[in-house]
Order: structure tokens, then C-alpha cells, then sequence
């Protein structure tokens, strides 16, 4: 058998020994393989044809896999063994490889992926001996709607901050919305509990309390009201933009592309190890101006206008 499901006996019986999901690391030692696919297909999931554009697609997957194995990753327990590409909706109509298309690291487990573990704990990491700092793409999908728009997103503010309040939850709260709007056909309308789950579970990975959003103190007719006065082109979300209807899905392979791209070139042309995380890259942190700077040029590449960079160090003392 290549996978099988613990019964809730066996979780109990390792729990009474203290061996948990969870810590299952560090009781033993597993030993994971990559997928044989290194481009997939999902949501819903198909098997991925052999054409020149998967083919140079999986190619440019196992060179960075090959790239990055040549270099020490060391965490106590983020593990990484390489990266599939993902892509998404491939039976809508408007399908040519361009819905989706983010990196994924493999093994896809909760606590030792660095793409799932909070920002504090993947930039314990460290390269070949050296410490890293995180990139972001501030307000990346924003930033790509308004591209589309013909309109540049001002990089000298926050696109989120003081919108609901001053308070880190309040951007937080605000920020989830327009994502959630996003990766819905319209404007979110109602706070449901999948949503609310969701945006617990962002709070935790910002180190914030979950408990500290209460839907009651963000009526969403409010929410959208405020957001809306911030950015009134969102009004045209779920409508025609250059010619067609778009969604997460390409929101999402604008921002692979640019991100792909920024490795491809650092990795090629610098020597540079990176590690996505979907909106952002880890680098070593000696070359973390080269990195911005590539980043910048390449999400101009891909939408036309420049990017809002952060960079977190936690070496910046």
C-alpha cells in the first residue's frame, strides 16, 4: 500500500505514549518520496497530459528541485524535499495553463512544511548555515487587480491598514475580506462559518488570538462599505476585465509567474537558493536586495505596474 489511514484506536493508543500527528517527527524517523507527477492538475484533479507545455512546465519544476537539493536546509522540524507545481479548473473553457500554478512544497504535512507553519517558525530556517528573510508581495492579488485595471496599486501605503481601525486585527479582518471576495465570484455578503474558520486560522498563523474576531464587530455591510471607500475598482469584481471573466485562478498564475520567474533567474543566472510561499520567497539573507530587486522587475514583467515589497528580517534587530 503506498498511503493508509490510522483508526481512531491506533491515534489513541499512540497518544496514550505521547506520540501525537503532531510530534510524530520527532519519534520517528519517515522517509517520503516525491509525487512521480511534477505538475498536476486539480480542483477537480485529471491526469496531466504529455504536451510541450507540460513537458517544459515539469522541467522547469525538477531543475529548481535539483537546484535546491544541492544545498542544506536546516530546521528542527521543517522537512523539504522538493516542490510540485500546481495548476487548477482545467476543464473551464478559459483553460491554457494559466488558472493557478503555484509551487508546493512536498511532504505536504501540517507541521513540517514551511509553506503551513507561521512566519516566526519557517524564518528559523537556515541555508547552507545562514540566516534568511522573508519577501512578500504586499497586497499581491490587489495589486494584480488593479494591474488588470490598467491602474497602479500605491506601494507607499498599506493597502489594508486603517481601513476597519488602526489595530493589527482590524487589517487583518480587512485583508480577509477582500482575499475571501477574491476567490469568490462577488463580493463577500455574509460572514459564514466556513469563512470565519478560515480567517481563525489566518489569525494563528499571524500569531494573533482567534477569539479576537467577533463577527458582531464586523458587520459585513460595514466591512464592505469602508473597504469599498479604500478601493472603489473592487466594484468591479465578478464583471468583464480585458475582455473575459476572470477568478482566483488567474489571479493566482499571475502571482506563480512572477514568483517562478523571480527563481528561475536567481537560481540560473545568481547561484541563489529560494523557497516560495505562494505570495512571498525566503532567500538567504545576504541576498536579499538582489532578490527584491529581481522580484520587483519580474512582477512588472507579468502585470505592468511594481510591486509593494516587505521584507521581514529577523536577524534586524
Amino acid at each position: 500500500m503506498t498511503r493508509y489511514k490510522p483508526t481512531p484506536e491506533l491515534l489513541s493508543l499512540c497518544a496514550e505514549h505521547g506520540i501525537t500527528p503532531d510530534n510524530v517527527n520527532d519519534h520517528f524517523s519517515l522517509k517520503y518520496e516525491m509525487p512521480k507527477e511534477l505538475v498536476q492538475l486539480t480542483s477537480p484533479s485529471r491526469r496531466t497530459p504529455s504536451t510541450p507545455t507540460a513537458t517544459k512546465l515539469r522541467n522547469e519544476v525538477a531543475e529548481l528541485n535539483e537546484f535546491f537539493a544541492k544545498h542544506a536546509l536546516t530546521h528542527p522540524t521543517i522537512r523539504h524535499i522538493g516542490w510540485v507545481r500546481k495548476f487548477h479548473l482545467a476543464h473551464h473553457p478559459d483553460f491554457k495553463w494559466n488558472k493557478g500554478g503555484r509551487l508546493y512544497s512536498q511532504p505536504p504535512s501540517k507541521n513540517s512544511n514551511y509553506q503551513n507553519v507561521d512566519e516566526n517558525t519557517r524564518l528559523d530556517t537556515l541555508i547552507d548555515g545562514a540566516p534568511v528573510v522573508e519577501i512578500d508581495i504586499g497586497s499581491s492579488y490587489l495589486s494584480i487587480f488593479y494591474a488588470w485595471n490598467d491602474m497602479q496599486l500605491d506601494t507607499k501605503e498599506d493597502a489594508y491598514r486603517g481601513i476597519l481601525g488602526p489595530s493589527e486585527i482590524d487589517r487583518q479582518v480587512a485583508k480577509f475580506w477582500v482575499n475571501a471576495s477574491f476567490g469568490n465570484t462577488a463580493l463577500i455578503s455574509k460572514w459564514t462559518k466556513d469563512l470565519k474558520d478560515d480567517l481563525e486560522d489566518k489569525l494563528v498563523k499571524k500569531n494573533l488570538s482567534p477569539s479576537a474576531f467577533d463577527p458582531k464587530s464586523y458587520p459585513i455591510k460595514l466591512v464592505r462599505e469602508k473597504i469599498l471607500e479604500r478601493h472603489p475598482l473592487l466594484e468591479r469584481w465578478g464583471g468583464k476585465i480585458r475582455g473575459r471573466v476572470r477568478d482566483w485562478g488567474d489571479l493566482m498564475f499571475t502571482e506563480s509567474e512572477a514568483i517562478i520567474g523571480t527563481m528561475l533567474i536567481l537560481m540560473r543566472e545568481h547561484g541563489v537558493p529560494t523557497m516560495p510561499v505562494h505570495d512571498s520567497l525566503i532567500v538567504p539573507r545576504s541576498k536579499g536586495a538582489l532578490a527584491k530587486e529581481v522580484l520587483s522587475e519580474r512582477f512588472r514583467v507579468e502585470t505592468g505596474t511594481l510591486p509593494r515589497l516587505d521584507v521581514t528580517d529577523p536577524w534586524d534587530f
